[in-house]
């Protein structure tokens, strides 16, 4: 089980492919812009998508509804403006997620007998914002299902160093 919290779209590629060509769960977990919520998603080898036609169905859900996603991803990932009043993402909001990615974590290692969990991705509120009505409202955000993962080729010995070079920036980039 791989757990992505880095809500960096290149991490993101990086463990997609190892997950995808290795057949290993994979967990992402983000916050949103201001700790309005969170997005909390899985991709299990022969019961979800891959982690990339996952992700991609997010991006689809959250591009159909009927609120407007008005959160600026390119700017400041910590701070939303709600009703005219700046909001900050906390630890405590970080914690929230923290633990309901440890429960997810556990359900996909299948330590219970079935999951408790009826779909694989949710987007969870701390905040009456964007398509949250309220505080701690959870959306359910529903998968197509499309089968074995997609078959990825082999890179070549070179490639993976420099990709592992890239990581390890995106991780730590004081100290590489």
């Amino acid at each position: 089980l791989i757990i992505d919290t880095t809500a960096n779209p290149r991490a993101f590629n990086y463990i997609a492919a190892v997950c995808t060509e290795n057949n290993i769960p994979y967990i992402g977990c983000s916050i949103f812009s201001g700790g309005i919520g969170g997005l909390l998603y899985r991709a299990r080898p022969g019961l979800d998508p891959s982690p990339a036609k996952a992700k991609a169905q997010i991006r689809s859900w959250r591009d159909a509804q009927t609120a407007v996603w008005d959160v600026d991803e390119g700017n400041d990932p910590y701070t939303y403006t709600l009703d005219e009043k700046v909001i900050v993402a906390s630890d405590a909001d970080a914690t929230v997620m923290a633990g309901h990615c440890s429960q997810m974590a556990i359900d996909t290692l299948g330590v219970y007998t079935a999951s408790v969990y009826p779909y694989s991705a949710y987007a969870i509120g701390f905040a009456n914002a964007w398509v949250f009505d309220q505080p701690f409202m959870n959306i359910p955000i529903p998968y197509a299902l499309d089968g074995a993962w997609e078959e990825l080729a082999y890179p070549d010995a070179d490639e993976v160093g420099e990709s592992l070079k890239e990581l390890a920036k995106l991780i730590s980039p004081e100290e590489t």
